[in-house]
């Protein structure tokens, strides 16, 4: 028998018959180079049809094309039965640049025969005992022709050859891709399925475009945007009184209950920054000379400017998800990341397994250096600066005199740095995630940005009470003025509204986090987020750490 000659024929009514037939997700694992797969039952089948599929296809296609992923793990045990591919070698390489070369990813393609009705498999390779991966999976599969290289060891156990004697003897075959539709977020159930593989208990359907800012703050109740002079100081009084509690939990706790002192004095010190917050979206009192003093002032001990830091992040409201206009965090530029090699590993560091501390990067950056300001705002950010390094240069000094440079460290550096991972995380979680796109100001819609592009995120009470409600952060977008004691009056109007279908909502969790640290790097137009694994592998260890060592709880 011509194995070369050998094709696995099924009926396209395999593939298309009782469509979508997608059964429950039964299990999850993660395999052993960190990627995350899951064993999903296919129905009116027996569980010796489940399949492990990885979650990266899982999380991209359809479920015409999982369908024929699931024949194809059928056609896989076909030929390890038949010990047909024993060894498969690899079956042709692309040129990356003059010189430059590297395998081919493992390709399938199907061509029309044997009648109208049937699909021929003319080749399907990939590792035995791995499932089938494309190095990098579409979003939408498209009707046309593709070319598939065959090298001529294709079957048995052949040794490998050298690169130079595969590009010789490689050929080129011509294949028609199986029309498939696209999955969007318009449908529900693949909606469901990435809100279980990100971590998120729901990821909203696109808001029409004709939809407006101004449709949705209507729809808010009125007295949620009435300031509460009472409530507005016991937040502060909730601040001042749980900081005082974390320093003396940390000038009496042995030294292994510290962290956890530390942890509570980050948060509650977390609490000062939300009342400076408020105070900079004129929501905390009616008195703007008093939101001006106690804004400063709630900064200081953050060694935060207020009025660079205010200057800026109204920008961030305006252009929220803007792609290069807004003031938070971007997507990297892929040119930017390949530009230099120091740069690179910067980046994979920082978007890696120290992007909860990213925000100690953002306020170097953005809020010390004058030249980022017009000049009808530099009088009122040098008296902020001037604040700020009064404090370091009396508050500082009194914290060593009194307690020592270890003192310095444990009363100070370390719950300022409990707050930068709360200020990380939140800014993070609130705006970062692979459906969520930065688009350029062409394409932007600001209804969008706001609703579709902000998630409300539910942390354990605790933190949200020593942090003024500030994760719950939808309303918040839809009108800054909305004072953050009553966040959680206009999340549950907007959830009556619009939460059913916009909203995307999480409940903190390892895997949401591992999504956004593994996955949300490089901005791609198609995709949203490329890893830096997917770009650099080789100098990406710190990417494949997280994957292998973060856990996946939900």
């Amino acid at each position: 028998m011509d194995r070369n000659r050998l094709h696995y024929q099924f009926h396209l009514s395999q593939v298309f018959a009782n469509i979508p037939d997608i059964g429950e997700i039964l299990d999850q694992r993660v395999e052993e180079l960190g990627r995350r797969e899951f064993l999903r039952q296919w129905v009116d089948k027996g569980a010796e049809d489940d399949s492990w599929i990885l979650e990266v296809i899982f999380e991209n296609l359809d479920p015409v094309f999982m369908r024929i992923i699931s024949i194809f793990h059928q056609f896989r045990e076909t030929i390890r039965a038949a010990d047909l591919l024993a060894r498969p070698s690899p079956i042709g390489y692309e040129e990356i640049e003059p010189g430059v070369r590297r395998p081919s990813p493992p390709l399938c393609s199907c061509g029309w025969g044997g009648g109208p009705h049937h699909v021929h498999i003319i080749a399907f390779v990939y590792s035995i005992g791995d499932p089938w991966t494309p190095a990098f999976p579409p979003k939408r599969i498209k009707t046309g022709v593709f070319y598939l290289k065959l090298g001529n060891d294709l079957v048995g156990g052949l040794k490998r050859h050298r690169r130079s004697s595969l590009k010789k003897k490689s050929k080129t075959i011509q294949a028609v891709a199986v029309p498939v539709s696209s999955s969007t977020l318009d449908s529900p159930e693949y909606r469901k399925q990435l809100s279980q593989s990100y971590g998120f208990t729901q990821i909203g359907e696109p808001l029409p475009d004709n939809i407006t800012l101004r449709d949705i703050t209507e729809t808010l109740p009125k007295k949620v945007f009435e300031i509460d002079d009472v409530k507005a100081w016991r937040s502060i009084l909730t601040s001042v009184t749980s900081y005082a509690l974390g320093i003396f939990m940390i000038s009496k706790s042995p030294w292994y209950l510290l962290p956890l002192a530390w942890a509570w004095t980050g948060t509650a010190v977390t609490g000062f920054f939300v009342i400076g917050h408020d105070c900079a979206h004129k929501s905390f009192s009616r008195n703007k000379l008093v939101e001006d003093i106690v804004g400063t002032l709630a900064f200081m001990p953050l060694i935060y400017p207020y009025e660079p830091w205010r200057f800026k992040h109204d920008q961030h409201h305006a252009k929220t998800n803007m792609l290069l206009e807004d003031t938070a965090w971007h997507p990297v530029w892929r040119e930017e990341f390949e530009s230099k090699t120091f740069l690179r590993k910067a980046l994979v560091l920082g978007y890696g397994p120290f992007r909860p501390w990213m925000s100690i990067g953002h306020w170097l950056s953005y809020h010390f250096n004058l030249k980022k300001f017009r000049p009808n705002e530099l009088k009122r950010v040098k008296i902020s600066l001037a604040c700020v390094f009064a404090f370091m240069a009396i508050g500082w000094p009194l914290i060593v005199y009194n307690t020592g440079l270890l003192g310095w460290f444990k009363f100070w550096l370390m719950p300022w740095l409990g707050y930068h991972f709360w200020m990380s995380t939140f800014t993070m979680v609130h705006h970062t995630a692979p459906h969520i796109p930065f688009k350029r100001s062409d394409k932007w819609n600001a209804a969008q940005a706001q609703l579709n592009g902000t998630v409300h995120c539910d942390y354990p009470r605790w933190i949200e009470i020593l942090c003024h409600d500030i994760n719950v952060h939808v309303p918040h977008h839809i009108s800054p003025r909305i004072p953050s004691y009553n966040l959680q009056a206009a999340t549950r109007s907007l959830r009556e509204n619009w939460g059913k279908q916009y909203m995307n909502e999480a409940k903190w969790n390892w895997r949401l986090m591992k999504t956004i640290m593994t996955k949300c790097h490089v901005y791609n137009e198609e995709q949203n987020y490329i890893g830096f694994d997917e770009i650099v592998p080789e100098e990406s260890q710190p990417i494949t750490f997280l994957k292998k060592r973060m856990p996946d709880n939900a």
